[in-house]
């Protein structure tokens, strides 16, 4: 299993074979031949899905100016006009607002987002509820709901590779908590990862990472199951 890396660290239990790329950072799938490539930083971290399907599909895009979004398609001899499915976490500006470069895409989120996308004149293509499941190729992906951040806040299971987004920030000390700043409802926020949590261990689900939009990303679970 190899990483790719670019200015973020990987922290957790498990040793991570490391290599500088330009173009972002690689998180391998161990359950197959799916990945995810992270570009951006952490500020507008942005999300490729890569399944055995021949798809261009992100999850969130970053803000509009100088999106890494556009040069990674540039690098890949594609177009923002070929990206099919995008899939946001949230409503903030600095997840959605570079939706408007993507004219050809379907836009999916949670229902639950549903008026909070409408206030900033985006429409909803496709309204995902909680635990939903599509199939990208061989892979799966799941929608988790995580409210507090917003309301219609999610994260998203890639096979075994966790995107919380806002849903949580991860600490050099791999440990997690909640975004508090700029949230709905923070209480909520904090009731949700405990959700989250149970859910993972009655499902006896395990996950290779867990990737964070505003911090470093984590191998491994331990610190969502650590959260209290």
């Amino acid at each position: 299993m190899m990483v790719r890396y670019l200015g973020i660290f990987l922290v957790g239990c498990s040793t991570l074979n490391k290599e500088t790329d330009p173009n972002g950072t690689v998180f391998e799938s161990e359950q197959g031949d799916s990945h995810i490539l992270q570009v951006g930083d952490t500020t507008a971290a942005s999300y490729f899905l890569r399944s055995d399907k021949n798809e261009l599909v992100l999850i969130d895009t970053g803000g509009s100016d100088n999106n890494p979004v556009l040069a990674q398609l540039a690098a890949e001899g594609a177009t923002p006009e070929d990206v099919q499915k995008i899939f946001l976490t949230h409503a903030h500006g600095n997840h959605i607002g570079g939706i408007h470069l993507f004219p050809n895409a379907e836009i999916y989120a949670l229902e639950t987002e549903r008026n909070a996308l409408l206030e900033k004149e985006i429409v909803l293509d496709v309204g995902l509820t909680n635990h939903q499941i599509l199939s990208l190729g061989n892979s799966e992906l799941e929608i988790i709901a995580v409210p507090g951040h917003s309301m219609g806040n999610a994260a998203y299971r890639f096979d075994d590779i966790l995107i919380m987004g806002d849903s949580a920030i991860a600490s050099s000390s791999s440990t997690i908590e909640p975004i508090l700043s700029n949230s709905d409802d923070p209480i909520l926020a904090h009731d949700s990862l405990i959700v989250l949590k149970e859910d993972v261990l009655s499902r006896q689900i395990e996950f290779a990472y867990m990737l964070f939009s505003h911090s470093e990303p984590l191998s491994g679970i331990e610190a969502l199951l650590a959260y209290e």
